[in-house]
């Protein structure tokens, strides 16, 4: 990977550090404190929020939606009325007046939101037409009256409907950032980010504020496995050690005589007493002749026997 395209991903990788950072302030009362001894206040975090959004490419609406009240009031208002009204007129006129409520009902039904105030609108159309129409219209009109779906209800209904048209849609962004408009927006969060990182790391020091900051990550709670040493690699058996720590007689035939590992107190002619670890130590012996050997001894060790007569000789390397 080349330089170049290391350091984009890192610079691309901004935006999620810095909405870290910004979130671990405002979240945190000591963290807070920390950093407005250091000067970060207000202003910073409203500053952090503003780069973040601009190296995002957000482009916020110059009026959120229905933000006029009254007409979000009024949307509400018909939403509520058209299930029940809707229902109530249908009743009235499906077994007296069938024609007049297919004339209404036709194409329309009940519906929610912004789609309610078109279904009502059409409805008072229609039944201002069935006032004007027909004698069969004007008794279709007569028992809506008895049911309570009179001229008062109808006219409070077209000023609710005159005020929920009257919404100002939502302006959306036209213009979308440009791919260097978005690089250098993520440059100048990189600059904010490095600024108030690193002033993070030097006034506080506790790990699980910065954990929160994403300035530190946890530690793992898995344990690392012991390592048990494999006495096949290890130095003694290299060199050919094998430590005893009880009396213990081990013999494997070497060139025709016995090699000898052994932990004793007094030898009949020997006088060679120990207690402790003793090393292995090859003697072989003929009549008259004295054999030492000093092989593998741990610490200062003697290794004297006279034999005398028809006995082998041994030195013994006692480990103290």
């Amino acid at each position: 990977m080349s330089s170049k395209s290391y350091q984009q991903q890192q610079l691309e990788a901004t935006p999620g550090r810095a909405l870290q950072l910004l979130r671990g302030i405002a979240t945190n009362q000591k963290i807070r404190f920390a950093m407005a001894s250091a000067g970060y206040g207000e202003k910073e975090q409203a500053e952090g929020w503003e780069l973040l959004l601009a190296a995002t490419g957000y482009a916020a609406p110059s009026a959120p939606p229905d933000a006029d009240v009254a007409a979000r009031e009024a949307i509400a208002e018909l939403d509520d009325w058209d299930e029940s009204g809707f229902r109530r007129i249908h009743a009235a006129l499906e077994r007296f007046h069938p024609e007049q409520d297919a004339f209404l009902f036709a194409g329309i039904e009940a519906s929610r939101g912004p789609s309610a105030v078109v279904g009502v609108a059409q409805l008072l159309d229609r039944l201002d037409q069935l006032s004007n129409g027909s004698e069969a219209d004007r008794a279709a009109m007569a028992t809506l009256e008895q049911r309570g779906i009179d001229d008062a209800l109808r006219a409070h209904l077209r000023q609710v409907v005159a005020v929920a048209q009257a919404a100002r849609p939502m302006d959306l962004p036209t213009n979308q950032a440009t791919t260097d408009e978005l690089q250098q927006a993520l440059e100048a969060l990189s600059g904010w980010y490095r600024d108030w990182s690193e002033t993070a790391r030097a006034m506080i020091r506790r790990r699980d504020q910065l954990i929160l900051l994403g300035l530190a990550k946890r530690r793992s709670s898995r344990a690392e496995p012991e390592e048990i040493e494999d006495p096949a690699s290890s130095p003694s058996a290299e060199a050919g050690q094998v430590s005893v720590t009880a009396p213990e007689i081990a013999s494997t035939p070497t060139n025709g005589m016995p090699k000898m590992a052994a932990a004793s107190n007094g030898a009949s002619g020997a006088g060679a007493g120990t207690t402790g670890n003793v090393v292995p130590v090859a003697a072989s012996g003929a009549i008259g002749n004295l054999a030492t050997a000093s092989a593998n001894v741990a610490s200062p060790a003697i290794a004297a026997n006279n034999v005398t007569g028809n006995e082998a000789g041994s030195a013994v390397g006692i480990a103290r």
